[in-house]
């Protein structure tokens, strides 16, 4: 898929390091944060999606929009959360191709809801 196709709010998969740099190959799912468009070559701002429900004030997530039965949302069946400080850099070529060839989105207001959640927690001392 061409660099100008992916566009921030995208859920997307890639092989990745986990929280401990051990590199995974089955690829996970990812949003994508920030996306610039003058550096051709650079990559993405992207933050892990995880299935793991212990978060606290030093591992803060943002629940995903989900359903079990329709994904309504973005497209998620289960229970799973954005991981703020899980920063991941990827490239176009990283993105695995869905089987169904479909990308997924999150809502606008949740992506808004994401960056205004990483600003504060950058802000802090």
């Amino acid at each position: 898929m061409a660099r100008s196709k992916f566009k921030e709010g995208m859920i997307v998969w890639a092989p990745i390091h986990d929280r401990n740099g051990v590199f995974k190959a089955n690829p996970r799912p990812l949003l994508l944060i920030s996306i610039n468009p003058a550096a051709k070559n650079g990559p993405f701002v992207a933050h892990a999606i995880s299935t793991r429900k212990e978060h606290d004030e030093m591992d803060p997530g943002i629940v995903m929009p989900w359903h079990p039965k329709t994904g309504a949302g973005c497209g998620l069946y289960e229970w799973c959360a954005l991981v703020l400080k899980w920063l991941v850099f990827i490239y176009p070529a990283d993105i695995v191709k869905p089987d169904d060839g479909i990308y997924l989105s999150v809502p606008p207001e949740f992506l808004m809801m994401v960056k205004d959640a990483l600003a504060e927690m950058h802000s802090r001392p």
